[in-house]
């Protein structure tokens, strides 16, 4: 028969552990909340980021717009800064949503610095076209310098459109890594959060009409230039 004093601590110790369970279990909810909190807060920057470069940055391709590569540079600092942030939680109290978000942010990071370099391409592809269309409306002075001077041209003018079309080829790729890495991030965290998929299939749609058209005008292009 257990004496009352080895029972009174039996007893004590039973409470104790089922305290330290309960605190323990505690903290770990504790961390979990924090957690996704900071993630959330780190991807709805980001997707605030990347909707404004959808909406402008694609539909802006087929305009001149010298500045805007700059311009997207800054947000997409602001990104790479979060993902930074983001690498240095931690994924031990939900590895599943920081790997689902690291991948997100880090596909948001690349489809803006495609955007920046399609929009690099596309303006050199502009005065490359400039220059070769300006050279065969001169077509009267025609002679063995103009016509080496207009083999230059279309020279550079393929290798930008090249340049151009593997760019942007690049960037559609990278909006498709996109919405997959959303709809895996959108099991953990609200889809308010996210960049919606309408917003990134808008995006694909833009950039594709943009090849076609482009493709078209160097169809157009070609019938000019001398072979």
């Amino acid at each position: 028969m257990q004496k009352p004093a080895a029972r009174t601590i039996a007893i004590g110790v039973a409470i104790l552990l089922a305290a330290l369970s309960l605190g323990y279990w505690g903290y770990s909810e504790l961390r979990v909340r924090n957690l996704h909190q900071a993630v959330e807060k780190l991807v709805d920057g980001t997707s605030a980021r990347l909707r404004e470069t959808l909406a402008t940055g694609i539909a802006a391709l087929p305009g001149d717009s010298a500045e805007l590569p700059e311009a997207l540079e800054r947000p997409a600092a602001q990104i790479e800064a979060d993902l930074a942030r983001l690498r240095a939680f931690g994924a031990s109290p939900d590895r599943a949503l920081v790997l689902a978000a690291d991948q997100y942010i880090d596909d948001a990071l690349r489809v803006l610095r495609a955007v920046a370099l399609t929009h690099r391409r596309n303006q050199a592809l502009r005065g490359s076209h400039a220059a070769l269309v300006g050279h065969m409306q001169d077509a009267r002075r025609r002679s063995d310098t103009w016509i080496e001077a207009a083999i230059g041209l279309k020279k550079r003018y393929e290798a930008d459109y090249l340049g151009f079309e593997i760019a942007a080829g690049a960037l559609h790729t990278l909006l498709e890594s996109l919405s997959e890495s959303r709809a895996k991030l959108a099991r953990h965290l609200g889809r308010e959060t996210l960049v919606a998929e309408g917003t990134i299939a808008g995006a694909r749609q833009g950039l594709a009409a943009m090849l076609e058209q482009t493709a078209a005008e160097r169809a157009k292009t070609r019938q000019l230039a001398p072979r």
